[in-house]
């Protein structure tokens, strides 16, 4: 009779440890939920703003290859124009 008892006894115990742990758990779980969905959220927002970043430097990168592309042009234009003008003096001399 004893042993049925404190088997009882222990299995109630036992059944009592469990149901409270796991209520301990489900709210760790739900405060990790909310930390994931968080953090995913934080990371979302992050990357839109290295998609950002990255579209910028690459819109400077292409603005200062063309400005120089244009100054190259420009430069080499007006030395063409100077040299046709020396050489047309030259020959109406």
């Amino acid at each position: 009779m004893r042993k049925a008892i404190f088997i009882m006894v222990t299995a109630l115990l036992c059944l009592l440890l469990l149901t409270g742990c796991n209520e301990e758990k489900d709210q760790q779980i739900g405060k990790m939920e909310e930390q994931l969905k968080s953090l995913r959220f934080e990371n979302a927002k992050l990357k839109k703003e290295v998609v950002k970043s990255e579209i910028n430097d690459t819109g400077k990168d292409y603005t200062i290859a063309v400005i120089a592309g244009v100054g190259v042009v420009s430069y080499l234009l007006i030395w063409w124009v100077i040299a046709r003008r020396k050489k047309d003096e030259t020959l109406a001399e």
